[in-house]
């Protein structure tokens, strides 16, 4: 339960990152308080994003469904439009040292993107999205289960386009 653990947690449900247009986990994060993220970032990393003074990118750990997406050796995570947020149940944002709890590498939190569950044997998931200035996104998600009782070995495969052909800004004064 939120209110059991000793940390600030910010939760982002399905229903929000629809509503509020989410496409990237820097969207998410641009929403989150206290983070600060940058557009376009840098070649290495893609989007940066600084939490409580930390390059989240370096010193933040991100999960797909408690699962740490980036080897621990790799110096830095990118942000961009690769993760899975449409098909998130919610994402959960840590804030603060977290390394007894997740390992090394949570020194300025967590990021954990929780996927919705699906009882189906093999099923598919898809979002797909245009809009103004070129700009077209596909989100698909292929995943399963196999096996029954204790031994079940679920799976799940992620593909991810966004194509922005424009990326002009016009303000209606």
């Amino acid at each position: 339960d939120v209110d059991q653990v000793p940390f600030t947690v910010w939760v982002v449900t399905a229903q929000d990152i629809q509503r509020n247009g989410f496409v990237t986990l820097g969207d998410v994060l641009r929403a989150a308080p206290g983070v600060r993220v940058s557009q376009p970032g840098n070649a290495l990393e893609g989007e940066t994003f600084l939490l409580r003074g930390l390059p989240g990118n370096r010193y933040m750990k991100v999960l797909i469904n408690d699962v740490p997406i980036k080897p621990t050796a790799a110096p830095g995570m990118p942000i961009g439009a690769q993760l899975p947020i449409r098909q998130a149940e919610r994402i959960e944002v840590v804030y603060g040292p977290a390394t007894a709890i997740y390992g090394d590498g949570a020194c300025a939190g967590v990021v954990n993107i929780v996927l919705k569950e699906n009882e189906r044997p093999i099923f598919t998931q898809a979002d797909l999205s245009f809009g103004n200035f070129g700009y077209n996104s596909l989100d698909l998600m292929l995943g399963g289960k196999l096996f029954q009782d204790k031994n079940i070995f679920r799976f799940s495969l992620y593909g991810s386009s966004t194509v922005r052909e424009s990326t002009d800004y016009f303000y209606d004064e």
